[in-house]
């Protein structure tokens, strides 16, 4: 199929590689005269799926697709808007208490919740308290921005998944993905897709930007960076509040109360970019890993 509209679906939460090059470690600042794009040819874009040698990614149109059909399997099983109030055993199993909604007797728990949750969710089980320093762990905040461009202006060949931009360079954002380049589907023939994020510990302050001045920060920066040339034929903006959770000092002492209920509950899980990691594929690693360890203490 010829696609004609843009998919916002990049693979990764984690901020993109150095020097658009593949690298894992953040690039060390250019000396003066150096860090000018290249000017090769562009390689051509797959129209269908990912491309050679990318590691594989989300459903042809985006992973934004997976979830509904995996909630019309489930059916009624799940519920949707449910606040838990507090968690406690009861017999062989344990009570959730819902908001508005009584109490349930279930054989296990995975929170799949954001630590800030056990601010306000009482855990009634020995050692459960001690979830108020997990509910401590510092957040940041983040915005996605997702800018289509014609290919021709665009001057950097875009041959990566995307650039790091280092603190040193003190610039305003904090990395570039480049989605297609790295899959197909992203963009409509003939154009490319750019998500930059920004805000982060770096500059939180950007978040406070509306719309408009948010893209005209980024579209400067991509301008200086990668050489890009007029104004974006599409955009979008997503503003992620509070959702990054920082493994700062004292980050292992946070986390020691989840982990010591785990040890003592073996029907009781916990999952989550908190515990886990950032990336999507950590988040997801993390969860299958919660699921077997519950399923085996089921059996």
């Amino acid at each position: 199929d010829v696609v004609t509209r843009w998919t916002i679906a990049p693979s990764r939460t984690r901020a993109p590689s150095a020097a658009a090059r593949g690298g894992g470690e953040e690039a060390p600042c250019a000396r003066e005269g150096e860090g000018e794009h290249p000017r090769a040819p562009p390689r051509p874009r797959p129209r269908g799926g990912a491309a050679r040698g990318a590691p594989p990614g989300p459903p042809p149109r985006g992973g934004g697709h997976a979830p509904p059909p995996l909630a019309a399997a489930l059916g009624a099983r799940v519920r949707l808007g449910a606040i838990v109030q507090r968690v406690t055993t009861s017999g062989s199993g344990y009570a959730v208490e819902v908001l508005h909604g009584g109490v349930e007797s279930v054989d296990a728990v995975l929170f799949a919740a954001p630590a800030t949750a056990f601010r306000s969710m009482v855990v009634d089980l020995p050692g459960g308290e001690a979830l108020a320093a997990t509910a401590t762990i510092p957040h940041s905040s983040l915005a996605s921005v997702s800018l289509g461009f014609r290919r021709e202006d665009v001057a950097h060949p875009m041959d990566g998944f995307g650039m790091l931009a280092p603190s040193c360079e003190r610039r305003r954002i904090l990395g570039t993905l480049f989605p297609s380049s790295l899959f197909g589907n992203r963009a409509p023939e003939g154009a490319v897709l750019l998500t930059t994020f920004a805000g982060g510990m770096r500059n939180p302050e950007v978040l406070a930007l509306d719309d408009d001045a948010l893209v005209a920060a980024i579209r400067e920066e991509l301008g200086a960076l990668l050489g890009v040339r007029h104004e974006p034929t599409f955009r979008e903006v997503r503003r992620w509040h509070a959702a990054l959770p920082l493994a700062t000092h004292g980050h292992a002492e946070r986390l020691a109360p989840a982990i010591a209920l785990e040890a003592f509950h073996p029907r009781l899980g916990f999952a989550g970019s908190w515990r886990d990691g950032l990336g999507v594929n950590e988040v997801m690693l993390g969860g299958y890993r919660a699921a077997e360890r519950l399923a085996a203490g089921l059996s």
